[in-house]
């Protein structure tokens, strides 16, 4: 009999005082299917419900509840079957200093990652990082502050609430590359020149029911994968790496941009999948998949946005592949049966950027355009000016049909309560662009049209690295993205809220 069982049933606690009549049924299908039995550890002592439940193999199920009382504050004990171990163990790199550590169990247990440099049984290893709640299903932990470039020995711990312990087998992963170079050949306008850092996300895939994996860099761009339930036959671990495209070149794993074409950002997305119970590779699908990335305004500086395209590596080449852009969310999105290498790339624009208006951009200085030049970007300012006093007419009217018909006046807006991105429209813009509008290094423009345009998401951009350290930072970002979100609010209800 089981070491917790004999604990349970020869201790001193007054067991004859639990109502176990329900609980007796689990243990009847228990005996009967030969089966696994768990009963849940009591958190307090008296006046606390004790939960547990049989598993009867292939003759069924039983479950109930019991009640406890006048027990001092002793421990009940239980156990789970043979063998609690948690199952379809991986890590993933995220960055160069951290692994995420993905396991699953089928019941609830508290789980413990153990990791060490150096090899060891897992009850050995000298490091860990703890779950405090029960948990069940797939779940993961993040290791921080590891050595770059260092292969890591890890394990998983799962105690059941009796306070069994079962260990998984020790597995082994490398962290990334210390370091990382960028600005390479092919990319117009990388976002942090030398400082691109390799990431990773990670997460479990069901056959079944589908899944997604979405990876946010630290430059604000974004690579998703989005999987249909029976693209595969087996559940997969998926992982999403962000990398450098100047240190994959360096490395022979990717080739070079082809000629005329830019990379966006100076980054390459590598996608692949894992059999989560052989842990053998998988490339290929029986369905297609859909493949999304966003890039910021600044990873596309000097770009035509219309000639942006996907590539993908294959058979030793850079393959354009068909997909959709959507400019107002700055992202591209492509449907794929395979998993690869994939960056964007573009084409530079007519001309390189020099001067930026509210709206546009000029290619040129003035003294260097042609007449025909010139021509063009008057009847493009002219354009905008025009669009801009419509908004403006249209705001007009509605504010003199109100006052014609005696409707009072909409209450004015003083702090920031909802998100905000390019393409929202409405007071809480006006209000966004009066706060931005009072730094003129931030929105030297100070236009107040409730409309959230390019301007303006520039201006948000500056803000939001102007005040980096409160909102980027906690957020894991490094360059500004031009969204409005709870960090960024925060940062401008605190400073002009009270006005």
């Amino acid at each position: 009999m089981p070491k917790k069982i004999k604990l349970f049933l020869n201790s001193e606690q007054k067991v004859s005082k639990l109502i176990f009549g329900v609980l007796m049924v689990g243990l009847a299908v228990l005996v009967a299917g030969n089966g696994a039995f768990a009963y849940f550890q009591r958190t307090a002592s008296d006046s606390n419900y004790e939960y547990g439940y049989g598993y009867g193999g292939s003759y069924g199920y039983g479950y109930g509840y019991g009640y406890g009382a006048d027990v001092s504050g002793y421990n009940d004990y239980g156990f789970y079957g043979a063998d609690g171990k948690a199952t379809a163990l991986f890590a993933a790199q995220s960055g160069s200093s951290r692994l995420v550590v993905g396991y699953t169990t089928d019941y609830y247990a508290k789980n413990k990652v153990y990791y060490s440099a150096t090899s060891a049984a897992c009850s050995s290893l000298t490091s860990s990082v703890s779950q405090t709640a029960f948990q069940t299903g797939a779940n993961s932990a993040t290791i921080s502050d590891l050595t770059c470039g260092t292969t890591y020995y890890y394990c998983v711990a799962s105690e059941d609430a009796g306070g069994n312990t079962w260990y998984t087998s020790v597995a082994n992963a490398d962290t990334g590359a210390c370091g990382g170079s960028g600005g390479g050949g092919g990319s117009v306008a990388p976002s942090t020149s030398d400082t691109i850092v390799s990431q990773t996300m990670a997460g479990a895939i069901s056959s079944a029911s589908g899944g997604s994996v979405v990876l946010t860099t630290s430059e604000g761009s974004k690579a998703e994968v989005v999987m249909p339930a029976g693209a595969s036959t087996a559940n997969l671990t998926v992982s999403v790496q962000s990398k450098s495209a100047a240190s994959a070149e360096a490395a022979g794993t990717v080739g070079v941009a082809p000629t005329g074409v830019y990379r966006v950002g100076n980054l390459v997305f590598e996608f692949s999948a894992q059999d989560a119970s052989t842990n053998q590779a998988v490339s290929q699908f029986s369905k297609d998949i859909t493949l999304s990335f966003t890039y910021t305004d600044a990873q596309i500086a000097g770009l035509s946005e219309d000639s942006l395209q996907v590539y993908t590596w294959q058979n030793g080449a850079w393959a354009a592949l068909t997909g959709v852009i959507d400019k107002v969310n700055n992202k591209i999105t492509i449907t794929v049966n395979h998993f690869s290498y994939f960056s964007i790339m573009g084409q530079k624009s007519a001309t390189s950027t020099t001067i930026t208006t509210a709206t546009s951009t000029i290619t040129k200085a003035i003294n260097q355009m042609t007449v025909t030049e010139l021509r063009a970007k008057i009847k493009e300012v002219l354009s905008l000016m025009i669009n801009l006093l419509s908004q403006m007419i249209g705001q007009w009217q509605t504010q003199l049909q109100a006052m014609v018909h005696g409707q009072s006046a909409p209450a004015v807006l003083k702090t920031l309560d909802i998100n905000l991105k390019y393409g929202s429209m409405g007071d809480a813009v006006k209000l966004l662009q009066t706060w931005l509008s009072q730094d003129k290094d931030i929105y030297p423009l100070g236009v107040i049209n409730g409309t959230f345009g390019p301007a303006t998401k520039a201006a948000v951009i500056k803000f939001q690295e102007k005040y980096a350290s409160e909102i980027l930072t906690p957020a894991g970002l490094i360059n500004g993205n031009g969204l409005v979100g709870a960090g960024t609010r925060a940062k401008l209800n605190s400073l002009y809220g009270s006005q």
